[in-house]
């Protein structure tokens, strides 16, 4: 029922904005930072008559609301503190209920993708290496394609395919939310090199593609 009433008209146009806007204002607000603000702006008073809902009285002070309503139970009456209504308003406002026309607050973080990554990265290196490429080394190419210098490094020539084989002593899975987010960096960074040249992983760069864990 509190919910309701904090989602419904009778929980104040302007007093729902300014809630909205100090929510907004202040990122992040906890519970206890928004009572004060509730208790200004609600003040003293209430009302009773037919609401909706089954809700048929209310009133607020300084020590919370409380919510007379009827249902199939019969009637009832509930208190709420300052400090669960602020809860329960913070709670609508970050699932996008409190009011039709505010947005979820703050806003759902984009889960991203390998391929998302992979894009960002791949943009960013187009970005940072455009004025650097060679254009004889382009058009020459195909010709040295075919022969192999000495001073290639040896992860240029060609690698027998290996299946990856799990070592325990050496796991690729990272722990923590900052080693998780820099072992796919790492692991989206070598998938593009190896795309871009055409090529199959080493061993341990396989180790590195294990870490990329979503």
């Amino acid at each position: 029922m509190l919910e309701l009433f904090l989602q419904s008209s009778k929980s104040g146009s302007k007093t729902k904005e300014r809630v909205y806007s100090f929510v907004t204002e202040h990122q992040p607000v906890k519970a206890a930072n928004l009572v004060p603000v509730l208790k200004s702006l609600y003040g003293i008073g209430g009302a009773r008559g037919e609401f909706g809902n089954g809700l048929h009285g209310y009133d607020h002070d300084s020590k919370g609301m409380r919510l007379e309503w009827s249902n199939a139970d019969g009637s009832h009456e509930t208190a709420f503190t300052w400090n669960k209504v602020a809860a329960t308003i913070l709670q609508l406002i970050r699932e996008g209920r409190y009011d039709e026309r505010f947005p979820p607050f703050p806003p759902a973080e984009t889960e991203w993708t390998l391929f998302d990554y992979a894009a960002q990265i791949e943009h960013e290196a187009s970005e940072s290496t455009a004025q650097d490429i060679d254009s004889d080394f382009v058009s020459n190419h195909q010709d040295s394609i075919n022969s192999v210098p000495d001073d290639i490094p040896a992860s240029s020539l060609p690698i027998e395919a290996v299946n990856f084989r799990f070592n325990p002593e050496s796991s690729p899975y990272p722990s923590g939310p900052k080693g998780k987010f820099r072992r796919n960096v790492d692991a989206i960074r070598l998938l593009k090199q190896l795309e871009t040249e055409n090529r199959l992983a080493t061993p341990d760069e396989q180790q590195v593609l294990a870490g990329y864990v979503g």
